[in-house]
């Protein structure tokens, strides 16, 4: 327990270091509630937040790869037997998730030269380490990934990749991805807030052979 608290307070000095390494940057701002929207959903044949099969490809490692920063990751996926899923924000909120890694992205400044280097917000499209939840046919959690995490979000209206091993979809299992929209960040300690969970189910496969 103590060299997991050690590593644990290691990362957390080393990414302190890494973000107050650069002279312009900023983090992820709550931007309020939707208004004047009869239907928070943007695309009303849709839930708010769910996942869909994107392909088959190679996984790019497991979480024990994960970086303390890294730039959003747009790179092509290779052949392989893995299963990427593209998880969508189709609410008008922003939401948030974990990731393995702290991603780093560019957004537009006042001064179009100099644009600003935030933390935490991924890009539209972009390939991240989401933290997914592993359970069987009968509900029983199947233990797999990192006790540490970093807080990444996703704006209203765009989506990211990630890879589920083959194997966390074999034999009726099925993943899930806790998340929260951005309204919830301010009104609700960690143990009242809402549980909101994006289910993929490994019996969808099947259509996709």
């Amino acid at each position: 327990m103590a060299s997991l608290q050690y590593e644990f307070m290691k990362k957390i000095v080393l990414i302190l270091s890494f973000l107050f390494a650069f002279s312009t940057f900023a983090f992820p701002q709550q931007k309020g509630v939707c208004e004047n929207i009869k239907d928070y959903r943007l695309d009303k044949n849709n839930p708010t937040v769910y996942l869909t099969f994107e392909r088959f490809g190679k996984a790019k490692g497991d979480w024990r790869q994960s970086k303390l920063g890294e730039w959003s990751d747009k790179s092509k996926i290779e052949k392989g037997n893995d299963v990427w899923l593209r998880l969508h924000n189709n609410s008008c909120w922003e939401i948030s998730f974990r990731t393995d890694s702290l991603y780093i992205s560019k957004t537009v400044s006042e001064d179009p030269n100099k644009p600003k280097i935030v933390f935490g917000v991924l890009e539209d499209s972009a390939i991240a380490n989401i933290q997914y939840r592993i359970e069987e046919q009968d509900r029983k959690q199947v233990l797999y990934g990192s006790h540490t995490a970093s807080l990444s979000s996703l704006p209203s209206g765009q989506s990211v990749l990630f890879c589920v091993f083959r194997e966390h979809l074999s034999n009726s299992r099925s993943i899930y991805v806790d998340f929260n929209y951005e309204w919830e960040k301010d009104n609700w300690s960690n143990n009242l807030a809402p549980l909101h969970r994006s289910f993929f189910w490994g019996y969808r496969l099947e259509e996709e052979k």
